[in-house]
């Protein structure tokens, strides 16, 4: 018999947040314990993996939270325990980015993307979509000039600027596009930002800026969970990537670092501009930009004496073989080819002249019968030869 169907649920919507968050505290604590964050979340250091998959644990989880509406409605409390997480994630994700900012993530920016006081830059030279028009103008070209541009008279003047050929390429640069930037834009070394703190899993510590502590605190106020999905979140690399490498844009190729580097501070300082008076040599290197020694390779065994003395003794018993020219390999061919070609022709003779010897000889031995059957040779003695049958005359016989 088939597997039976499930009947239709008729669960409404659960109510999360009845009695302080109840429901969801529960959720909580059930995430965190050793096999549900094993199975959801990767496992923990000293921990070891388990076998339950994503599914079984929503089930599990439902069975705890829901144990009376549990038994018939398992796939649909599944659902929503695991429709629940999901949003638990996705409002995590949303306020971590608050804590994710390089520079001034802690200065309360919003979503948007726009930072409050942030370094605005703009290009040198804006091109408007007249632009070659308006550009090749003498004494102001990008003043508004008309387009007339001669005068009976006019005193000699020079462009403003001149537009080379790729001129939108070049001149969309801030800070020195005209200043002969070149076309490839990439740039070697590019710099490195890091966050201003880095918050550890387990939230602020003695290493965390008191900027951070209160952004900390503020976020606690409007998502009380923060904290928790904060241990369980913070080192996924699908919530939280380890490094973003921008692409290559007027300022340069960035690489940033949303996560703290292996046995690095969880905290890293904002870089400060140098004072005048220091020298631009004194400026100590950052630590993690600095290359490791390379591993001095290790000697091998020596060789021995006798093996030396083996090899050059081959290689003298070695003869150097010449390479022939084209010619003369196409005259060796020809003359192996002649050779096989006179080999079998001698052969051929040599069984044609066995062949005609046989027949010889069957024509005398015909003969020979024939003769002897119709009595006309005497009995005699018969001496057979290559070339002919001669007959041999008997011996009279004498007393003695």
């Amino acid at each position: 018999m088939g597997r039976s169907r499930q009947k239709t649920s008729n669960i409404g919507s659960i109510n999360w947040t009845e009695n302080k968050n109840t429901l969801i505290w529960s959720l909580l604590a059930e995430l965190a314990k050793e096999d549900n964050h094993a199975a959801l979340y990767g496992v923990q250091k000293g921990n070891k993996t388990i076998g339950s998959t994503k599914a079984k644990i929503h089930k599990g989880i439902a069975s705890v939270l829901f144990p009376d509406l549990y038994p018939g409605n398992e796939d649909t409390l599944a659902t929503r325990v695991k429709s629940k997480i999901e949003d638990l994630h996705n409002r995590y994700k949303k306020e971590v980015k608050r804590l994710t900012v390089t520079g001034g993530g802690l200065g309360g920016n919003d979503d948007s993307g726009s930072q409050e006081g942030a370094r605005e830059e703009h290009l040198v030279c804006y091109v408007p979509a007249d632009g070659v028009k308006r550009l090749t103008v003498t004494g102001g070209g990008l003043g508004g000039n008309d387009d007339s541009g001669s005068q009976e008279g006019a005193r000699e003047e020079h462009l403003v600027c001149y537009v080379p050929a790729d001129g939108v390429k070049r001149l969309t640069v801030t800070g020195g596009g005209l200043g002969g930037n070149d076309d490839s834009g990439s740039q070697e070394g590019a710099r490195e930002e890091h966050l201003v703190c880095y918050v550890p899993a387990d939230g602020p510590d003695h290493t965390t800026t008191v900027e951070a502590k209160n952004l900390w605190d503020d976020i606690l106020a409007g998502f009380p969970f923060f904290k928790e999905m904060h241990r369980f979140l913070c080192g996924r690399p699908n919530t939280l990537p380890p490094v973003v490498t921008t692409g290559v844009g007027p300022n340069g190729r960035h690489v940033v670092h949303f996560q703290p580097l292996e046995n690095g501070p969880s905290s890293v300082p904002s870089a400060s501009p140098p004072s005048p008076t220091t020298e631009p040599g004194a400026v100590e290197p950052v630590k993690e930009n600095i290359q490791t020694p390379a591993l001095v390779p290790r000697k091998g065994a020596r060789e021995s004496s006798f093996s030396m003395d083996a090899i050059e003794k081959a290689k003298s018993s070695i003869q150097r073989v010449v390479k022939k020219s084209f010619e003369e390999r196409l005259a060796d061919a020809t003359e192996a080819n002649l050779k096989s070609a006179d080999n079998r022709a001698a052969a051929t003779l040599r069984m044609e002249k066995k062949r005609l010897h046989l027949d010889q000889l069957s024509h005398f031995d015909n003969k020979l019968k024939r003769d002897v059957k119709s009595k006309k040779l005497m009995p005699r003695n018969i001496v057979y030869s290559s070339a002919s049958v001669t007959a041999v005359p008997l011996r009279p016989h004498t007393d003695v």
